[in-house]
């Protein structure tokens, strides 16, 4: 018997562990100590072997018996039903028995920190890699002064051959057919017994498989035999067999191959070995066993060339790339079975979707919404529905509800080239639109571009003919959308809408983009006799100027809803004649002239009173000619802002487009940052107002400066905070750093303080949702912290977008319990490469938590 330590430790909640130790090393003070976790079946015992080697290798070996087996805490009945049913509880509680025995082994033996010579690795063989993988994939069961401990000295983490059912991915359909073998299986073994003696044997003996041909689809060149003849466990004694194999762990290993317990398992393998690492200072090694000799030979003599210093000859260079090539085409394979599963999944999920239950008028008010949104696309030269147009595949029974609702098919967007072919279908497809939307209003996006070159010559009687058609139906329009990008195509538009002048009778909304200044105006005067229209929106490349303004004779004064890109002073024109405005957009192009004296006390300019103002929305768009004395998007905006009383304002938002870098914090004169949100503050006070919804994106401030303006807004029930990008930031990966500009203003300080003041007088008491757009990960849990202390006051719901950088240092089961407690919790990443402004709804995203959108 070789001279080892044995032991148990009796850890939390009387939860036990037994194992063998071979002590230090005598020669040396400074070693490396091995974690060894067994497999399914056997013990640690098996392990013996190991730990007579370690010593001479300058190793510390501990085998551990994992619970279940002899000596540590064994399964009772309700957690075998818990493991089988893939509570997540009871992962956690294998995770915190590991770390609480590494924990205790650390303190008692006084081992060496990685830092001092020392540290641990884990070594997990077969099964038992379920055991060590939920210690690397969830933080959040383990105590600070724990996850401290693991990160000063473990080192390495090796699996060792696991089974793919270890990692959470079910054997391929194939591997459960009558002629694969499987022990579970075997219509000889009669009893439980019986199938764990089949199984001793079959998982011992050495199988000769051609690597060649084997995959994870197929059972070609799969050696399918009960046994082989070479199985070690033939030379084992009867004394040997007792130590060494305990059929007692094997239920909860089973367990394991439950679906539940197989879907909780693939979360951990992917999140400790795909995801930022739990654990930094960890090396993740895969060690395999192939039992091919003659490939063992080969690449085991490949290596000991290599290691003595030598060079790869032609012929083992080819035999490497067949290796890499036949992996690489594995992998493949792998990836599209795994694609192809995922989509058979979500087409079953699907089939438990709530909305299938749903009475046949309520799924067409979802249909009709639907289509509100995304329009029934058609385009000149082919048709292409949106996904409204594709709902009558489902199912017959959506199909009855999509054409007994005639809404669906009255949101048009009609899209045509004068330039490109036009289809022979087309036409006929828009004639289908109408019919069956009957005579209710229709929601109407025209979209014309091309024909300007050679005097138009691509332009079709066809092209014409699809205009007219849907002109022809203007006393039906309730809100329309015109877009025209070139004077060929705004001159067919006026040509067939000015007949139709006193026709937009149902017409509450319009939008126009028009890029040609000589045009634009046109376009509005054809509507100036639409009883009904409240609502507009004027978009261009080139900024409206207050002359056109004033003299268009569009009647602006009955307007509720204004959308306009200009100056600010077609701006201030425009608030002063719509005197009735309800809802307002102002859009500036900022970076054409520097602005000058940018510290000036800002007095109001003549006063601008619109008493039924709700919703105030200002947005800067930085132009290529920015420069540094610009010092702040809206700086050139103060004195529009000071002039405003606005006493029935519910909803005010600042959307910027510029970096930190863009305010000129640089230069001699710096903009004092304080004095825009000053500004506000003031115009807020004098105005009377109790804000409802502020938002604030990308407006280069500080946190410090925002907590001062927060008296002014402290009776919003929504709230969204977006910082500013700041080109020279550095994102997650410098989390050490100190500095307080890593983030300007939605800063880890900043949220200990909001939770802090909230734990003693709330800081927004109505506070309803909160949502926040940061450049980096916080060092520290404070959003979980705010998001907890918030949801005592009636938070509902929250949104935290983390751009350009992983979500890593977020404790998501915190966040789960309050979206248990029913707060809607969402947490993504996204890419400010592909940002293009502060659509929250379609900006490119991967969900880290919460609902996923769907974009097709």
């Amino acid at each position: 018997m070789l001279n080892l330590i044995e032991d148990t430790y009796t850890l939390f909640d009387d939860n036990r562990i037994w194992f063998i130790d071979s002590g230090p090393p005598n020669t040396s003070q400074t070693y490396t100590t091995l974690i060894i976790l067994h497999g399914g079946g056997f013990t640690a015992g098996g392990f013996e072997g190991v730990t007579a080697l370690a010593q001479s290798n300058n190793l510390r070996a501990v085998a551990v018996n994992r619970l279940g087996y002899p000596g540590s805490t064994l399964y009772s009945q309700l957690d075998l039903e818990d493991l089988q049913n893939g509570k997540k509880e009871s992962l956690d509680r294998i995770a915190l028995v590991l770390a609480a025995f590494i924990k205790r082994f650390i303190e008692k033996e006084k081992i060496s920190k990685i830092s001092e010579g020392g540290g641990m690795i884990i070594m997990s063989w077969s099964m038992g890699s379920a055991t060590a993988l939920s210690l690397f994939s969830d933080p959040s069961p383990l105590d600070s002064e724990t996850y401290s401990l693991l990160n000063e000295h473990l080192k390495h983490f090796i699996l060792y051959d696991p089974p793919s059912q270890a990692l959470g991915y079910p054997l391929h359909p194939s591997f459960l057919s009558p002629v694969a073998y499987l022990p579970w299986t075997d219509p000889e073994a009669t009893t439980l017994e019986d199938k764990f003696d089949i199984f001793f044997h079959w998982v011992s003996s050495t199988y000769s498989h051609d690597h060649m041909q084997v995959s994870s689809t197929s059972l070609d060149g799969y050696d399918l035999r009960k046994r082989t003849d070479v199985c070690f466990v033939d030379t084992w004694s009867k004394e040997q067999v007792e130590r060494c194999y305990n059929t007692g762990g094997l239920p909860s290993d089973l367990a394991a191959f439950g679906p539940a317990m197989q879907l909780r398992l693939r979360v951990n393998t992917e999140r400790a070995l795909f995801e930022n690492k739990i654990i930094p200072n960890v090396k993740f090694t895969y060690l395999l066993n192939p039992q091919d000799e003659e490939y063992k030979d080969n690449v085991e003599k490949i290596y000991r060339s290599v290691r003595l210093g030598g060079v790869l000859s032609s012929s083992e260079e080819a035999s490497i790339n067949v290796i890499m090539e036949e992996l690489d085409t594995k992998i493949e394979e792998h990836r599209r079975a795994m694609v192809s599963l995922e989509e058979i999944r979500i087409r079953y999920v699907s089939l438990f979707t709530p909305v299938r239950r749903l009475p046949a008028e309520v799924l067409a008010l979802i249909f009709i919404y639907d289509a509100r949104n995304r329009p029934n696309i058609i385009k000149g030269d082919r048709i292409s529905h949106s996904k409204v147009g594709t709902l009558g595949l489902v199912c017959a029974r959506w199909r009855r509800v999509l054409l007994t609702t005639p809404q669906v098919w009255g949101a048009i967007l009609l899209q045509i080239s004068f330039s490109d072919p036009l289809s022979s279908h087309t036409l006929r497809a828009l004639e289908c639109h109408i019919e069956w939307s009957g005579a209710f209003p229709m929601i109407v996006e025209l979209s014309v571009s091309g024909g300007d070159v050679h005097g138009g010559r691509g332009m079709h009687t066809g092209h014409l003919k699809l205009l007219e058609t849907m002109v022809q139906q203007s006393s039906r329009w309730s809100e329309l959308c015109i877009t025209v990008s070139s004077s060929t195509a705004a001159e067919a538009i006026l040509q067939l809408l000015e007949p139709k002048a006193d026709s937009f009778s149902q017409l509450r909304s319009l939008k126009v983009a028009q890029y040609d200044r000589t045009m634009r105006t046109q376009l509005l005067e054809v509507f100036q006799r639409a009883p009904n229209l409240d609502k507009v929106e004027i978009i261009s490349r080139l900024s409206f100027s207050s002359v056109e303004l004033t003299t268009t004779s569009f009647p602006l004064r009955n307007l509720t809803s204004l959308c306009l890109h200009g100056t600010e002073k077609a701006a201030s024109e425009a608030l002063r004649t719509c005197s009735m405005l309800e809802s307002i957009h102002l859009v500036f192009k900022i970076g054409e002239k520097p602005h000058a004296q940018t510290n000036e006390v800002v007095h109001p300019s003549d006063p601008i009173h619109l008493p039924r103002l709700r919703s105030l929305t200002l947005e800067a768009m930085k132009t290529n000619t920015i420069s540094r004395n610009n010092t702040h998007p809206f700086v050139g905006t103060q004195r529009l802002i000071a002039s405003l009383t606005c006493p029935a304002l519910k909803a005010l938002s600042f959307f910027s487009y510029f970096s930190q870098d863009d305010v000129g914090r640089d230069e001699d004169t710096p903009y004092d940052r304080s004095r825009f949100l000053g500004v506000v503050a003031e115009f807020i006070l004098h105005s009377g107002i109790s804000l409802e919804v502020f938002r604030m994106m990308g407006v280069p401030v500080t946190a410090s400066n925002f907590a001062r303006f927060i008296d002014c807004i402290y009776q919003v029930s929504e709230l969204y905070l977006g910082e500013a990008k700041e080109s020279s930031t550095r994102y997650s990966s410098d989390i050490g750093d100190d500095r307080e500009d890593l983030n300007e203003l939605v800063t880890s300080d900043f949220l200990l303080y909001l939770t802090e003041q909230n734990s003693a007088n709330p800081v927004f008491p109505n506070l309803k949702h909160l949502s926040l757009r940061v450049y980096n990960d916080w060092r520290e849990n404070r959003f979980e912290g705010l998001l907890e202390s918030l949801a005592f006051n009636g938070l509902t719901s929250a949104y935290l977008d983390v751009v350009d950088s992983k979500v890593r240092l977020l404790n998501l089961d915190r966040l789960r319990k309050l979206q248990k407690r029913g707060i809607a919790v969402r947490v993504v990443e996204t890419l400010s490469a592909d940002w293009e402004g502060w659509d929250v709804e379609n900006d490119p995203e991967m969900v880290v938590l919460g609902y996923e959108v769907d974009r097709s």
